[in-house]
C-alpha cells in the first residue's frame, strides 16, 4: 500500500503478517503515521498496537483492513459483533484465523451447555437492574441462566465448540464436575 510502513517490536510473539498490519494501520489512520516504530503488546489478553493515541487489537485491524470495514466498535453496549479466533489462539491474528460473528453466535459457541455459576448470574442480574426489558427478553435470560429450553446442538455447532476448546487442558475440578453431572443425568434416566 505505502512505502512508509512501520517497524514492529513484536513483544508478545503475535502471529501476524507485519506488512499487512502496517498497511492496515496506515489505512485506518488515513495516511497519518507520526513515526515508523511501533510495539505489539498484550492488552486484555490480546495483541494490540497504539495508533494516534488509541489502542487497537491487532486482530480487529487485520479483519477491518482485509474486509475494508472502517468501523471500530465504540462504547459499552454498542458492540453487535466480535472478531473470533477460529483456532482459539488469541495470539494468532493471521487473516485466515479471524472471522466476524454476531455477539450472540459467539457467546453460544463458547458457552452453550455450560451451566452459569450463581456468582455470574448475580453479576448479570446486577448489570440489568434498572433496565426495562420486555417480558419475553426476561424469560429468555432466565432460561439461559437456568439451563432450560435450549435448542439441541447441531453436529456443526458441536464441532465448532470442540475445535474452540481443542488443546486446552481439563482441570481436576472440571473433571470432577463433569463426572457429577454425568451421574446426575444417568440417575435421572433410570
Amino acid at each position: 500500500m505505502s512505502e512508509i510502513g512501520f517497524q514492529f517490536n513484536n513483544r508478545c510473539s503475535c502471529i501476524v503478517d507485519l506488512e499487512l498490519l502496517s498497511d492496515a494501520m496506515i489505512w485506518l489512520a488515513g495516511g497519518k503515521t507520526y513515526g515508523s516504530k511501533r510495539s505489539i503488546f498484550i492488552r486484555s489478553s490480546y495483541p494490540a498496537v497504539c495508533l494516534l493515541g488509541t489502542k487497537y487489537f491487532v486482530h480487529h485491524l487485520i479483519y477491518m483492513y482485509t474486509m475494508l470495514e472502517k468501523r471500530v466498535p465504540s462504547g459499552v453496549g454498542k458492540h453487535t459483533h466480535v472478531y473470533h479466533h477460529r483456532d482459539g489462539n488469541r495470539l494468532n491474528a493471521s487473516v485466515g484465523n479471524i472471522e466476524k460473528q454476531s455477539c450472540g453466535d459467539h457467546t453460544s459457541l463458547h458457552l452453550t451447555g455450560i451451566p452459569c455459576p450463581l456468582e455470574v448470574r448475580e453479576k448479570i442480574s446486577k448489570s440489568l437492574t434498572g433496565r426495562h426489558l420486555s417480558k419475553e427478553h426476561r424469560i429468555k435470560i432466565s432460561d439461559a441462566l437456568n439451563g432450560g429450553k435450549r435448542k439441541p446442538l447441531t453436529e456443526e455447532h458441536k464441532r465448532k465448540i470442540s475445535l474452540s476448546r481443542k488443546g486446552q487442558a481439563i482441570s481436576e475440578e472440571t473433571k470432577r464436575k463433569m463426572s457429577e453431572s454425568h451421574l446426575k443425568r444417568r440417575d435421572k434416566d433410570v
